[in-house]
């Protein structure tokens, strides 16, 4: 089983050496979702980072608006890691889904080894962040 999607844009692990990322992974879960199952609500304070490891997942506004797709080896719950708001979205499974849940506090600790884990992180989340904010802007053009 291959989890490292490596070669997606929104990949949390592509700047992570192998070794790296088998130690991140090692403390990460891994969680099976059904169809329409939540793993985040509108109003929660998300904890955790999620990979798509099989399946799709879509972001939904408050209004029931789809806002993004998240598909396999993208990731969503990046936007929250240093914030402390709830969330504005939902983020569930459109399909049955495996996802690897990494919570903040991992991702924390793993930062806090050395400067290099914490800037191989930040380089991927921040790629990610980029990406997202041009799909997002474009979202309606590329689904009329």
């Amino acid at each position: 089983m291959n989890i490292y999607i490596r070669s997606q844009d929104y990949d949390l692990f592509k700047y992570l050496t192998d070794e790296q990322t088998k130690t991140l992974i090692s403390r990460a879960e891994i969680i099976t979702l059904a169809t329409a199952q939540n793993i985040i609500a509108v109003g929660d304070n998300p904890s955790a980072i999620y990979i798509v490891r099989d399946g799709q997942l879509k972001l939904t506004s408050s209004a029931g608006v789809t806002i993004n797709t998240i598909h396999q080896g993208e990731i969503v719950g990046e936007v929250f890691l240093y914030s402390t708001e709830v969330s504005p979205f939902s983020v569930s499974s459109t399909k049955p889904s495996v996802v690897i849940k990494v919570p903040y506090d991992v991702i924390n600790e793993f930062m806090n080894e050395s400067a290099e884990n914490a800037s191989r992180i930040q380089a991927a989340i921040n790629d990610t962040l980029c990406q997202k904010t041009i799909r997002i802007t474009h979202y309606k053009d590329h689904n009329e």
